[in-house]
């Protein structure tokens, strides 16, 4: 049976060689992969054990990410623990949330071994081809993927991004082949070929003029897109999701009394006329780059049409200021969730708001000591370098300096682009100086010097990554945990 195997991934591993699977950078990558192993988990027991067991479900896999060269050894670039939204065994099309069923991904650079809690891949079909595993017996049809990692986070806080263009892929009933390597006992079910094809897809490009994010309130977002330049076609997308961002395995169709949530709708020549288009079933992924926010969905229609949405939602460098800014702040705004920390300082005429990407939340410093290039690689050791105003919603992307006008509104702006932040902590307090410049080349300069106190025991270390804790401008230190507000003696405020 190890020589059956050795043959099906030895004829993948050439097919993949003359597909072109990747490109001539993602090859120099240590993350390059040609082959796809999705192991169906099903009636494998556990995900976890101990004393919070996550159950494993049908279209729950883990899917093995190879490197394999001409003479078959495999290196294993990433194992992604994920689960199908329609829970099929047969198609591994769609979008996934990396963490989403209860255990932990993990990629492999080298002898390191980097745990992922968070992030998206994203799998479409774009091709197959066929191969002849027993000499006189038809060919088997193998599709081909081209496979997506996204802002895949690192638990040393790293943001990893990988792609593989043409990769062929077979599926393992884990629970059979396990069941065969112990009773020594052939079995032909322990592997299968998924039956993905290509989407005859209508292609839609368009701009984001809208959208409305709810997560925090209501665990959603909607989305409309529309530019009648690019295409005759509007689209409504609504996802139930904790972020704007990252995977959306599913769409939501349909609402209250039945009314569509995501729909399309198709103009006519003169734009007179307008057909609307229900949905039935839809996946998709969002994420950033450094100049706009992008949504790239498959939406399938109650006639069984596919629809491939691509939307930009765009970012402008617009109204950045002409004069130089030198400002003091004596009280800051500081809060953490996950590996990123968030830092406002404010007073009655303005505010300035920095993003910043750390590599630990141990101990009990807010923000860590250190020199913060401005950056847009979004990695441990910087902060955000601003995009500008986002289109859609006109508001103002991290990191900033703004006045106020007479009805507290954004009026001079000030997008910090390159340069440091220097990060000082020493005796409860915490010192942030910013040498910055705007798009413009013009001068940002600003020092925060704020009270600080360590975070209380009574937090351990599993529980930190949910805490925010606030400085405001009264001085009063407070936590927020679970929707909760503690005092610094760990007292249940409110």
């Amino acid at each position: 049976m190890k020589k059956i195997y050795t043959i099906i991934l030895s004829l993948c591993f050439v097919l993949a060689a003359y597909a072109g699977n990747t490109s001539a950078q993602e090859n120099e990558n240590a993350f390059s992969f040609n082959f796809l192993v999705a192991y169906n988990l099903e009636g494998t027991g556990n995900l976890i054990s101990g004393d919070d067991p996550v159950s494993v479900k049908k279209g729950d896999f883990c899917f093995e990410l190879l490197q394999r060269d001409e003479e078959d050894n495999e290196t294993i670039v990433a194992q992604i623990y994920a689960s199908t939204a329609t829970r099929t065994l047969e198609h591994l099309t769609g979008a996934y949330g990396i963490g989403a069923i209860g255990t932990f991904s993990y990629l492999f650079e080298g002898e390191e071994r980097l745990r992922c809690p968070s992030g998206s891949m994203y799998i479409e079909c774009v091709g197959d081809t066929s191969i002849e595993l027993v000499e006189g017996k038809p060919a088997v049809k193998m599709p081909l993927y081209r496979i997506r990692l996204i802002d895949v986070l690192t638990t040393t806080g790293r943001t990893i991004n990988i792609e593989g263009a043409r990769i062929p892929a077979m599926c393992i009933n884990k629970k059979e082949y396990d069941e065969m390597q112990q009773t020594n006992e052939t079995n032909d079910g322990w592997f299968y070929f998924p039956q993905d094809k290509p989407y005859d897809a209508i292609e839609i490009e368009t701009a984001v003029y809208d959208y409305k994010d709810y997560t925090a309130s209501q665990g959603a977002w909607l989305v409309q897109g529309l530019n009648l330049e690019l295409s005759n076609y509007e689209v409504v997308l609504v996802v139930s999701s904790r972020s704007l961002t990252g995977a959306s395995p599913s769409v939501l169709t349909v609402g209250q009394n039945n009314a569509p949530l995501t729909c399309v709708y198709e103009y006519g020549e003169d734009f007179s006329e307008v057909t609307t288009i229900n949905i039935a079933s839809g996946y998709g992924v969002v994420w950033e780059t450094d100049t706009a926010r992008n949504y790239d969905f498959y939406l399938i229609s109650t006639d069984n049409q596919v629809y491939h949405v691509r939307m930009l939602s765009y970012y402008l460098m617009a109204l950045d200021s002409q004069i130089n800014i030198d400002k003091t702040y004596t009280s800051a705004s500081i809060t953490k969730e996950n590996f990123t920390v968030g830092v406002t300082a404010r007073d009655e005429t303005s505010a300035v708001n920095m993003f910043f990407y750390v590599g630990s939340h141990g101990g009990d410093v807010l923000l860590p000591d250190g020199t913060y290039t401005i950056s847009y690689d979004h990695q441990p050791g910087t902060v955000r370098a601003s995009r500008g105003i986002e289109y859609a919603s006109y508001s103002l992307d991290p990191s900033f300096y703004t006045t106020f006008d007479a009805e507290g509104m954004a009026d001079e702006i000030a997008f910090l682009v390159s340069g440091t932040v220097v990060v000082t902590n020493s005796d409860g307090a915490i010192n942030i100086a910013v040498d910055a410049r705007n798009s413009l080349e013009k001068q940002v300069k600003i020092n925060i010097s704020a009270a600080t106190t360590a975070l209380p025991a009574v937090f351990g270390t599993d529980d930190y990554k949910d805490v925010e804790k606030r400085i405001g401008e009264d001085g009063q230190i407070v936590i927020i945990r679970g929707g909760k507000t503690y005092n610094l003696q760990g007292m249940q405020l409110r």
